[in-house]
């Protein structure tokens, strides 16, 4: 069974919401998302359908470099939450094991925690929750692939990204279908 039942969002849609709220959306390559995130910008995503449950898995997802150690607070403040709030990383199969503890049935759909080595506090410091572990979310385990996931894995692009767990409070981000992410 999959976690995206959610509803889809059409383009049309996305762009009525973001002109709503005075956004506009610019398609990136994903080199330029790379660079953007690497330099400190905070982006989305949003294609298929919508996750199910706390979690967001992909499809609905902000993205920001977890090597910032105040990333964590921005994105918080950026969504109206408080800033404890933990943030989730996303990783790539294969490109995760120097950062936390493997756990594949857990990190399959960000459901429970992994405990962050050594290597992840100093690289990726904004997915360290108090407790010193992180809930990452590492798509390829078992079958937890979706065709745009499949394509990114191919491409260069940073090891990691993170995202914010939805526990409660604030909206998921409504960016393109196509890749976009707001300037």
């Amino acid at each position: 069974m999959s976690p995206y039942l959610g509803r889809g969002i059409g383009a049309a849609e996305i762009d009525d919401t973001l002109a709503r709220e005075g956004l506009s959306a610019t398609t990136l390559s994903p080199a330029d998302v790379a660079r953007r995130l690497t330099t400190g910008d905070i982006g989305a995503v949003m294609t298929g359908r919508a996750e199910v449950g706390p979690r967001a898995l992909c499809h609905r997802s902000i993205i920001a470099s977890p090597a910032d150690p105040g990333m964590r607070d921005r994105v918080n403040l950026a969504k109206g939450r408080e800033l404890w709030r933990p943030l989730g990383p996303v990783g790539i199969a294969g490109h995760t094991d120097g950062y936390w503890a493997p756990n594949p049935h857990l990190q399959r759909y960000m459901i429970g925690s992994s405990d962050v080595t050594a290597t992840g506090w100093r690289e990726v410091p904004s997915v360290v929750h108090i407790d010193g572990s992180a809930r990452p979310q590492v798509p390829g385990h078992r079958g937890c692939r979706s065709p745009r996931r499949s394509r990114a894995d191919r491409r260069p692009q940073p090891r990691n990204s993170l995202q914010p767990l939805r526990t409660g409070g604030g909206d998921p981000p409504v960016p393109d279908r196509r890749e976009r992410t707001r300037p």
